[in-house]
Parts: structure tokens; C-alpha cells; sequence
């Protein structure tokens, strides 16, 4: 699957969240949702980021996802496994202190920590 396509079905899902706060390890509708995600995520291709994101100059990109996280109104979800601390001065800085912000990233450990 294309990442457009891939995109498009993450949002979807994104869109159909169960609570992730009302999560407990026994909760089958938040299993049935993160194996969904799983999947989705499993098929993403970064050497096609370039189709879906079209800009060439980093600005651009950079400039684009600022002003469309500082339009949000309510919530803003972020699904990256590799996803640093540069989002929160990057592009959260954005964002109204209003909208609830949700992150999806690969588990942190000390060994990830690059300080």
C-alpha cells in the first residue's frame, strides 16, 4: 500500500480511537485498535515519505506542519516510531495549550536517550 493510502487509513483509525485514557491491559477494543495500528504502521515506507509529503526544501515541510498542529482546535495525535524530544520545541510550541496532545512513539529507554 502506498504511504497516501497508508495515511488516509491511519487517519481513519486515528479518527475511531477508542479512549486511550480508559485503557487497562485487558481491554480487547484497545487491542482490536493498536494491532490495527501495528499493521498500518508495519507497512510504511520512509523512502516514499517524499510522496506524500511533496516539498523538497525542509522549510517548507517544517513551516506546513507547524501552522497545521498551531490550527488545531481540539486534539492532535502523532503516530511516529521515531519520534524524539525535537517535536516539543519543533512543533508543539504550535499548538494551544487547549488541545489535548496525544503521542505514539517506540518505547523510550535509557538506551535511546543520545544525551
Amino acid at each position: 500500500m502506498e504511504n497516501a493510502a497508508l495515511l488516509a487509513e491511519l487517519r481513519a483509525l486515528a479518527n475511531n480511537a477508542p479512549d486511550l485514557e480508559a485503557y487497562k491491559p485487558t481491554s480487547q477494543v484497545h487491542h482490536q485498535w493498536f494491532g490495527k495500528l501495528y499493521a498500518l504502521m508495519a507497512q510504511w515506507d520512509p523512502s516514499q515519505a517524499g510522496n506524500v509529503l511533496p516539498w523538497t526544501d525542509p522549510y517548507d515541510v517544517f513551516k506546513t506542519l507547524r501552522d497545521l498542529l498551531a490550527s488545531a482546535t481540539q486534539s492532535v495525535f502523532i503516530v511516529d516510531p521515531y519520534l524524539d524530544e525535537t517535536v516539543f520545541d519543533g512543533y508543539l510550541t504550535s499548538v494551544s495549550r487547549q488541545v489535548s496532545v496525544r503521542l505514539l512513539t517506540r518505547k523510550y529507554t535509557a538506551a535511546s536517550n543520545r544525551r
